[in-house]
């Protein structure tokens, strides 16, 4: 009987005015979160393990364009990748995806 006179309350009605925008807003949050490329050279390519980091980019055509450019400035021996939402976890970074 206590929470149907609680829910008749302005309180309950704020509390779930907050509740429903906390969620909405949430929902809109991930919708809207964009995708981040990093473009990563490798001065030497058969060595994965020491690279340069170029930045992140919206787009995977931006990052292959930025690594490819520098990649040509650094030789023959170079190579690129292009990580997807990169994020660090306990030491390691782990990538959704990684692309070319």
């Amino acid at each position: 009987m206590a929470i149907a006179t609680f829910m008749k309350t302005k309180a309950y009605q704020h509390w779930s005015f907050v509740v429903f925008g906390a969620v909405a807003f949430g929902v809109l949050w991930l919708i809207a979160a964009e995708d981040r490329w990093e473009a990563r050279v490798y001065s030497d390519g058969a060595d994965l393990t020491v690279f340069q980091a170029l930045g992140e980019y919206p787009s995977l055509d931006q990052c292959r364009t930025i690594a490819l450019a520098q990649m040509a400035d650094m030789g023959a021996v170079a190579d690129y990748a292009c990580a997807l939402n990169c994020a660090a976890d306990g030491g390691h970074t782990m990538c959704e995806d990684t692309k070319k």
